[in-house]
């Protein structure tokens, strides 16, 4: 995307090299992308665009499956494989007039679903163990995250191995985090890795391990890991029993670990 931007919008070379393609919403048949920006560009205070011509009036004589306007919303919004971005002019309850409307309004509680089932992990064995659920149950007391949830999406056991190979066609082993964290605030997306540290799992003399000597004794294989995923743009946070051990008087390990996302993503 930095990369498209970069282009100044050269329409023939983001048709060239991101393989754009602009459509009109009737003759998209055959056609599929993994990523899709719809535009609904309507005014009615200014009388400038009327969707109408193009989506079935709700009670009109097109307002049928068997419609060219009813299929041509069906396919119009079947063309994405991954994502679908709307830009729309008006509230979403404006285009009530029209079957959009009604399609709008549903991806809008789609959406709104996901966002609230994104803090809400019931299955515990997506979790590979009881740490890392402590972790996640302390990430969901921080203040940073409660006052900026709805800029905040944590993964658990994210398969970045997987999303890297298919982002950027890279041979790269099958990695697994801890968790993702993605942050968007002001156009600006941040993506940050969590990593919870046992000491008897990921350094090379348990015994003799303290809060001073952790980071000299990770595992080679943590280390290249790291550094690895590092050099995709990823930032860490490792976390471990000491870094999260408060500090202060009535401190928690919440308050700790708000600290530490304000200085790895606020600070940014």
């Amino acid at each position: 995307m930095e990369q498209a931007l970069g282009e100044k919008m050269n329409l023939p070379k983001l048709k060239r090299n991101h393989n754009l393609t602009v459509w009109f919403v009737g003759n998209v048949q055959g056609e599929e992308r993994d990523l899709v920006y719809y535009t609904f560009v309507e005014d009615k205070k200014y009388g400038n665009a009327d969707l109408r011509s193009i989506y079935p009036v709700i009670g009109g004589t097109a307002d049928n499956i068997r419609s060219l306007k009813m299929q041509r919303l069906n396919v119009g919004f079947s063309r994405a494989k991954d994502a679908m971005v709307f830009v729309h002019s008006m509230p979403i309850n404006d285009y009530s007039h029209s079957r959009l409307g009604d399609a709008l309004k549903h991806y809008a509680q789609v959406l709104a679903q996901n966002n609230k089932n994104d803090f809400f992990i019931e299955d515990p064995s997506l979790f590979d163990s009881p740490a890392e659920k402590e972790l996640y149950n302390q990430l969901l007391n921080t203040d940073f995250v409660k006052t900026n949830r709805a800029d905040i999406k944590i993964i658990p056991q994210f398969q970045i191995g997987e999303y890297i190979r298919a982002e950027f066609s890279a041979q790269i082993p099958k990695y697994r985090v801890d968790f993702l964290l993605s942050y968007a605030k002001d156009g600006k997306e941040q993506a940050l890795i969590l990593e919870y540290d046992g000491v008897e799992y990921h350094t090379k003399n348990p015994d003799t391990v303290t809060r001073h000597n952790f980071s000299q004794e990770y595992l080679d294989y943590d280390i290249s890991r790291q550094i690895e995923l590092e050099s995709y743009g990823y930032r860490f946070l490792r976390l471990n029993k000491f870094n999260l051990r408060p500090e202060q008087p009535g401190e928690t390990r919440a308050d700790v670990l708000n600290r530490l996302l304000i200085q790895n993503l606020a600070n940014q």
